[in-house]
């Protein structure tokens, strides 16, 4: 009898591992859904590429992004495991279909991992996390296909060191209402600092460089109207997604507002984008023939994230700068493109800015502010950066 009661004991015990992995699968899974469905950044890490890896190929299937169909099978799994502790946790036909619908997670989360690895050549680590609780999930399910099933109860009383401790039933009970709570508090937290899009620090002492004339230089690349009494200066990366992706919004908003705001755009090329930096330079070349803003437009309308040199020297020679001379003048770190990108990317290092795109917003009067492109048109639309005429 006592080793019946271990049996169901650790059957139990295993049905709550599992509960507790689908939870966090579904917290993962939601907050990676989350990305695509608000269209933000998630919080990813230093050198990691998580928004590359969200706006590749692989991450959609007919047109749908993974994470849908991962949230909806840790989802279903978290149904199958309920049902499962209000069942005894009994091994049966919800083990068996949680079972094989965690082995196709896994596989599927492994395909996933090997295509971030190869073919993408970057690394999620909320990809990661996600295959790590699938195949705990897993493991968890193989286990539990192993228990015995718990045997009839005896008609005789048994005695307390023979029967399971009361407990399991309110544990069972209570368990997924907590991990609900808290998955949904997770989700919301997580959900509104994704709105709010990363914290923006600068080094210490980096604020005595927040001046028109440190942060636009005479070459600068400016759209919009000059003399707009509104200052954008935007800090990104040709290689970066969310550069890409916000590059038509910011665009539009100047040119509904090209009196009151203008753009100045400077280069900051993430070390860990390969392309970022002869990207830029190329970017300089067109900007001495006054094509800066073409080229920033055939670039940001590549059809995937993924950039490489061909499509850098085609978007140049879209704009009058020939191959040749792209090859040449990026090979030279005397070139005066050359010198202009590593002069932004200087001033970057020394504002401390390693977040790309980062926006420093600058007005006559007022405290400059940096912010991310969750917050720059909620920033931009404040009564204090409008005209007199806009004002309420």
């Amino acid at each position: 009898m006592r080793e019946r009661i271990i049996i169901v004991v650790r059957s139990i015990v295993l049905n709550r591992l599992a509960l507790v992995l689908a939870f966090g699968g579904i917290v993962v899974s939601g907050l990676l859904s989350l990305g695509h469905l608000l269209k933000v950044k998630l919080p990813c890490g230093a050198g990691a590429g998580c928004q590359t890896v969200a706006e590749h190929a692989s991450s959609y299937w007919g047109g749908i992004p993974v994470a849908y169909y991962g949230f909806a099978a840790y989802l279903t799994l978290t149904i199958l495991t309920i049902l499962r502790g209000m069942r005894g946790a009994r091994p049966g036909p919800l083990t068996s279909v949680a079972y094989y619908l965690s082995l196709v997670g896994t596989l599927v989360s492994f395909y996933l991992m090997y295509t971030a690895f190869t073919v993408i050549r970057t690394f999620c680590p909320w990809c990661l996390a996600s295959a790590i609780l699938m195949t705990g999930i897993f493991l968890t399910y193989a286990a539990s296909l192993n228990a015995e099933p718990e045997p009839e109860p005896a008609p005789a009383r048994e005695s307390d060191e023979e029967a399971p401790p009361a407990a399991f039933g309110m544990v069972d009970t209570l368990l997924p209402v907590g991990l609900t709570f808290c998955s949904v508090l997770v989700l919301a937290m997580m959900g509104a600092m994704m709105l709010r899009g990363p914290k923006i620090d600068l080094r210490e002492g980096a604020h005595a460089l927040l001046t028109l004339e440190s942060l636009v230089p005479e070459s600068a690349n400016v759209l919009g109207d000059p003399s707009a009494p509104v200052t954008v200066v935007e800090f990104a990366d040709l290689e970066c997604p969310a550069c890409m992706e916000y590059a038509i919004q910011l665009k539009e908003y100047v040119k509904r507002n090209e009196a009151r705001v203008r753009v100045v755009y400077r280069h900051l090329p993430l070390q860990m984008h390969e392309y970022a930096f002869p990207a830029a330079t190329v970017g300089e070349m067109a900007a001495e023939k006054g094509r800066f803003w073409d080229y920033l437009d055939l670039m940001y309308a590549r059809p995937s994230s993924q950039l490489d040199m061909n499509q850098i020297l085609s978007a140049g020679q879209s704009v009058g700068v020939g191959a040749d001379e792209a090859k040449r003048r990026m090979a030279d770190d005397k070139d005066p493109a050359f010198e202009r990108v590593y002069r932004d990317l200087d001033l970057a290092n020394r504002l401390g800015l390693s977040v790309t795109p980062s926006f420093i917003v600058l007005k006559e009067g007022l405290k400059p502010e940096i912010v991310g492109s969750n917050g720059l048109i909620p920033l931009l639309n404040k009564p204090q950066y409008k005209t007199a005429a806009e004002a309420p």
